[in-house]
């Protein structure tokens, strides 16, 4: 017996608007949509600083049935919304199309999801990163420069409130 695959697509990028969800009524099942997008980076050694490349890629996830259920249990968390960094996978479907505001027609790939998760170890990266952002923006150390900035040890070696031996992280 001969298996026919189809061809399954991996997409990851950031969700790029609040995801969709309608949930299913009437006999209809239920619905959920989300538009992930990804840009290019490139180190550029001159700056030392990534940018972007200018492409953009844009790609819709459909989910129906349970898996739109599931999807819009996640939405109601608060834990899929724009800005999100998830992967997928899934089966593509017809392209969608949408007209700009200068007339030209564009084509969107289409990926029916067959499972989807939260990217965290980027989710992560950019969370540190926007605290070393945030960091190097103020600039001001959160240990004191000295020990009688806060208080000095005793001599019989115990130590008076406000300072510390134990390094905060």
């Amino acid at each position: 017996m001969t298996t026919i695959t189809e061809p399954v697509i991996k997409t990851e990028g950031n969700i790029g608007r609040d995801p969709i969800y309608r949930a299913g009524t009437n006999g209809r099942r239920s619905f959920a949509a989300i538009r992930v997008l990804k840009s290019e980076r490139r180190y550029n050694p001159d700056t030392r600083a990534w940018e972007d490349t200018g492409t953009t890629l844009a790609v819709t996830l459909k989910a129906f049935g349970a898996t739109a259920d599931l999807i819009g249990a996640l939405i109601d968390q608060g834990r899929l919304a724009k800005g999100t960094p998830i992967m997928a996978t899934g089966q593509p479907d017809a392209p969608e199309t949408w007209t700009d505001r200068q007339g030209g027609v564009h084509a969107d790939p289409v990926v029916i999801i067959d499972a989807i998760g939260i990217d965290l170890i980027r989710q992560a990266r950019a969370e540190a990163a926007r605290t070393r952002q945030n960091d190097q923006a103020t600039r001001q150390p959160s240990w004191p420069a000295t020990p009688a900035a806060a208080g000095e040890a005793d001599t019989d070696g115990e130590t008076v409130p406000g300072w510390s031996t134990e390094p905060s992280f």
